[in-house]
């Protein structure tokens, strides 16, 4: 390439940068000044390894090559030249009558546009307008590709960040709590959430179990893995084992759909390699160590899944958590509806207060769910609960044959809040939103004392 070809390269270079390849030096200056004419940057090549050289040493967006020449053919040429530049477009010279097949010989190796001896200038500019429109469009394609790639790899480090964030900031948000019950069971699950230790979750029906599964795993160190909840109960004992583990073909034509990825493949997030690396989290509202004793559970499956053994406590042990589970629940019920919170009757705190809670915290959850659906004049009383909440709320007496007065109603509620938190005046005074002295002023004018 001469100094006016290489000027012509850098100032030409948004009109197409063409490689000419031709052992003929008449046709080759032909096409040449042809091409550049038109406004193309035109660099040329006299054979076919001298090509190869050029496409190492730079990029051009599409090549004009003759198929006969000595030593490397253009066929040779152009397969090497793709391999260096996959989206360089390929336009082959052939001679008709000298062999027939060659154009489509050339088309089924890879070559995109073909043109035939003899070929006027206007065949020549339109082949290369459009393979050069071709490449363009191919370019910007894989710029976009790129882009996108690029912005989803930024958005999945983002996502991974703020999951991170959030999950070190709140893991055990929903554990909703402040007795010295749910104080034990934080302390014991804080100290094992970094951990890969196995964790066995055990209490009855209700109390949240999977909530603190779910926590452990995305405020722990696999939060980015997939947690995969199995309830083992409700898989046919027949089918279990190929529910965990997955199934094999094992006859000779079944292909790879026949078989089954098992939860614990899913979890660990690769279909490839059968050893797998996952973190387990089991839960049961039984006593193993009596369900082992009784022959119902096998041992050795009980110490394997004994790392940390964490009992959470029901609701019936922890009345001092019943006014901020339900102000949880009411809130959460509210936002999720778009609803204002309703203000929340004296009488209804000591109603749920008295209630045994068999379901424990989900059963409170769906009866602040109902409360809430039947409440209609912004205050959520007794009424809104079901009957058999309601069955336990106190009896209002009738004073001198009238209603009682409102100072009544304010020590029933005091002192119900009192029992209902048994007998902490400091947990009492939060609840109520009164400072301690005030309430206690308030005990020694109902006649009341109460030793902590």
């Amino acid at each position: 390439m001469d100094a006016d070809d290489a000027d012509d390269s850098v100032t030409a270079q948004h009109a197409g940068a063409i490689l000419l390849v031709d052992d003929d030096v008449t046709v080759l200056e032909t096409l040449r000044l042809c091409l550049q004419d038109s406004g193309y940057a035109v660099t040329t090549a006299s054979g076919g390894a001298e090509a190869i050289r050029l496409c190492r040493e730079g990029c051009f967006e599409v090549v004009v090559c003759d198929i006969r020449m000595p030593e490397v053919d253009g066929i040779a040429a152009l397969r090497s030249i793709k391999e260096i530049h996959p989206g360089v477009r390929t336009i082959i010279i052939t001679g008709y009558a000298a062999d027939p097949r060659a154009p489509v010989e050339a088309l089924r190796l890879g070559v995109d546009d073909y043109l035939l001896k003899p070929f006027d200038d206007q065949l020549l500019l339109h082949s290369v307008e459009r393979n050069l429109e071709h490449y363009r469009l191919g370019a910007e394609n894989a710029r976009l590709q790129q882009d996108l790639t690029e912005a989803n790899a930024r958005l999945r480090r983002e996502n991974t960040r703020l999951r991170v964030q959030a999950a070190d900031r709140s893991a055990f948000r929903e554990l909703v709590g402040s007795g010295p019950a749910m104080e034990r069971v934080l302390g014991l699950l804080q100290a094992v959430l970094d951990s890969d230790i196995m964790v066995l979750l055990y209490g009855e029906t209700g109390t949240g179990k999977e909530i603190v599964a779910r926590a452990l795993h995305y405020g722990g160190p696999r939060r980015d893995a997939s947690f995969v909840p199995v309830h083992c109960g409700a898989i046919q004992e027949t089918l279990l084992e190929s529910e965990l583990f997955g199934v094999i073909p094992h006859y000779p034509g079944l292909h790879s759909a026949t078989g089954k990825k098992g939860l614990l493949q899913e979890a660990d997030g690769d279909t490839r390699p059968i050893r797998v690396d996952v973190r387990v989290l089991a839960a049961t509202n039984r006593d193993l160590t009596v369900e082992v004793e009784a022959g119902r559970f096998r041992q050795d499956l009980y110490y394997r899944l004994t790392g940390v053994e964490v009992r959470l406590p029901p609701l019936r042990e922890r009345p001092e958590d019943i006014p901020l589970l339900a102000r949880h629940f009411l809130e959460e019920v509210c936002a999720r509806r778009g609803r204002l919170t309703p203000d929340v009757s004296p009488e209804t705190l000591p109603m749920l207060g008295t209630h045994a809670w068999p379901g424990n915290v989900r059963e409170l959850a769906k009866e602040i769910e109902r409360a809430v659906t039947l409440t209609r004049d912004g205050q959520l009383g007794p009424g809104n609960f079901s009957e058999r909440l309601q069955e336990r709320l106190p009896a209002m007496p009738v004073e001198t044959g009238m209603a009682v007065s409102l100072t009544k109603v304010e020590e029933r509620h005091i002192i119900g809040v009192l029992d209902l938190v048994q007998g902490n005046i400091g947990r009492a005074a939060e609840i109520l939103g009164i400072h301690r002295n005030t309430l206690s002023r308030k005990l020694a004018e109902y006649g009341q004392r109460v030793e902590e």
